[in-house]
């Protein structure tokens, strides 16, 4: 990276850092008494907030999440439209029960074209103001009466959303549908016949809710691998920190993986890494398994006890070396680039070495690689314990 692209990036975060409180200064400048004005300040820092998290979001091309926070900002102006406060508040809130059923497509995907066609609507209804606005505004206010209650369809409407969100969070429990799943909680609040909630808590528990997913994703891009959904290195190297006092070390290796990369390509040796970890994701004995990098994972047990750490490495090297493997419709070597066929079941085993925790960490993964490479050597497909 050249020193002026590393001098652009930290003027960037400086102004980041620096934009708000000088936004703050400058209406205080403008307007006298803006900052003793606390609903105010509150109002412009959710909405401010909102803003950075879009941004924030869009780098992480977590679009959904962008869309949701500038449905949130429209949602938390709409108090300001004179002519149009209802339907600043409704429409996001229909966008925002959508978001989670689309897929993330990037910016111009379905998701992106039904924001920007609300935006519009929104904007378009404001700047003409008068009767067109008017009727829309009459239009979404619209209730009807049963067993002496008003019901508001827009608002069973939004329910009928948010009931949806909740089975897709069941459903997937992604960091991104819960976000959304919260950010709706908190808008619902602002239609007619539901819970109150003040209109500048509830933009705040909106913005707060899709800040925690948004956090929540930076989290997974840190510690998860994204291929076999393990905690990666990174993870293993925090785990090992703040290791316990007694403590073991196992590290595996695919056996012959290369072969598969040369002879089915790249994507069957994914297939296989995701074979395996799904098998040391279920290693018992106080275990918990962690991809390496490449072709090699680690199970940090919480205990010194070898013999139990060796009986659950073992029992997952024989659950993976009895379980079929069978590639079907890929390529079969550079020879045959281009031709498909199904191929014979395959053997996946892997190769294991052990070690106490008696040292320090960097001394007991020494250990623990060599008895590792000790088991390739005798043969592969076997456990190997050091001293």
């Amino acid at each position: 990276m050249s020193y002026l692209a590393v001098a652009l990036q930290r003027l960037r975060l400086l102004l980041i850092a620096l934009l708000w409180p000088l936004a703050l200064l400058t209406l205080e400048r403008i307007r006298p008494g803006f900052l003793g004005d606390w609903d105010s300040v509150l109002d412009l820092a959710a909405l401010a907030l909102a803003g950075a998290g879009a941004l924030l979001a869009a780098g992480f091309a977590q679009w959904r999440l962008t869309h949701a926070l500038i449905l949130i900002v429209l949602s938390g102006l709409g108090s300001h439209f004179t002519q149009l406060p209802y339907a600043a508040v409704v429409l996001p809130v229909i966008g925002l029960g959508l978001l989670p059923w689309f897929r993330e497509a990037g910016w111009n995907g379905p998701a992106g074209g039904w924001v920007l066609i609300l935006m519009l609507v929104i904007l378009a209804l404001w700047w003409r103001d008068g009767d067109p606005a008017l009727r829309v505004e009459q239009w979404l206010r619209f209730d009807f009466s049963w067993r002496g209650r008003l019901w508001s369809p827009l608002t069973l409407l939004a329910g009928v959303c948010a009931a949806a969100v909740l089975i897709r969070v069941l459903l997937r429990a992604a960091p991104v549908d819960l976000a959304l799943g919260g950010a709706l909680a908190a808008l619902i609040s602002q239609l007619p016949h539901s819970w109150p909630l003040p209109r500048v808590a509830a933009t705040a528990a909106a913005v707060l809710a899709v800040w925690t997913g948004l956090l929540l994703h930076a989290w997974r891009l840190a510690y998860r691998d994204e291929l076999t959904q393990l905690p990666n290195r990174r993870a293993l190297e925090d785990a090992l920190r703040s290791r316990p006092t007694r403590w073991s070390l196992g590290m595996l290796d695919v056996d012959h993986f290369k072969k598969f990369n040369d002879q089915w390509g790249h994507d069957v040796g994914d297939q296989v890494l995701r074979r395996v970890a799904s098998a040391l994701a279920r290693v018992g004995g106080r275990g918990r398994a962690f991809r390496y990098g490449g072709e090699e994972f680690a199970v940090l047990f919480a205990h010194d006890d070898l013999e139990r750490a060796s009986n659950a490495l073992d029992t997952m090297r024989a659950e993976i070396a009895d379980t079929p493997f069978r590639i079907r419709g890929q390529r079969t070597g550079s020879e045959e680039r281009g031709k498909n066929k199904a191929s014979p079941e395959n053997t996946i085993t892997v190769s294991a070495g052990l070690a106490r925790g008696k040292d320090d960490a960097a001394t007991t993964f020494k250990r623990a690689d060599d008895a590792l490479y000790k088991a390739k050597k005798k043969g592969r497909n076997r456990l190997v314990c050091g001293d």
